[in-house]
């Protein structure tokens, strides 16, 4: 099934690393009157990566959009492509391994936007890097209750979804527990916790 992507930087990041992009990028006419102006460069860029990319591009009316997009605001762009999908993990290397050194593990998140703004955090303080070695931080989810990666999942993490790898398990206790006997530390946060961080007394987490 195919998703539409509506938003400038998403679709500029959507286009840059997937080869499983099906042709269809939807702009609006009035787009063609900026091409020239002081609003041209994200345009020319996003209009160069599709040619690059041979992705077949239409002007189209506003209308035409909102009906792709669900109504969604658009920016005046959509894009359309395949779906994403997890990536199967059973099993966390160990620490002394190459990869992440940490892990955000998540359970039970189905609520689109609260997903992306996790997988924004993620990438902002360690998952922006060239590949799964480099990563200071990896992300892994319970596959059968978890939010899909859909377009709501990528607008809301700005675009961070398309640039990161999210991995998923079908069983997360067995995964984590696996995970400790490898030597990694399992901390956990939940709203119905007894207690908070800030009355935690043990040894502190050193990230690097």
């Amino acid at each position: 099934e195919d998703d539409y992507y509506e938003r400038k930087n998403m679709i500029d990041d959507d286009i840059k690393p997937t080869a499983q992009l099906k042709p269809g990028l939807f702009i609006q006419d009035s787009k063609r009157q900026q091409q020239g102006s002081g609003k041209a460069d994200a345009i020319e860029e996003i209009m160069r990566l599709a040619e690059e990319k041979q992705i077949r591009t239409s002007y189209v009316d506003k209308g035409q959009l909102n009906t792709l997009c669900g109504n969604r605001p658009h920016q005046g762009f959509v894009l359309r492509c395949g779906g994403l999908e997890f990536k199967q993990l059973d099993r966390l290397p160990s620490p002394s391994e190459l990869g992440a050194k940490l892990w955000l593990v998540l359970d039970e998140v189905v609520d689109p936007q609260n997903f992306g703004a996790l997988l924004r955090s993620a990438y902002f303080l360690g998952g922006r890097y060239s590949s799964d070695d480099d990563r200071s931080i990896g992300v892994l989810v319970c596959k059968k209750n978890s939010a899909p990666l859909s377009p709501i999942v990528s607008a809301s993490s700005s675009g961070a979804l398309e640039l990161s790898t999210v991995y998923s398990t079908n069983n997360l206790p067995r995964t984590l527990n696996a995970a400790r006997e490898e030597g990694w530390r399992i901390m956990g946060a939940a709203a119905e916790a007894p207690t908070d961080m800030f009355g935690e007394t043990g040894e502190p987490v050193v990230c690097h």
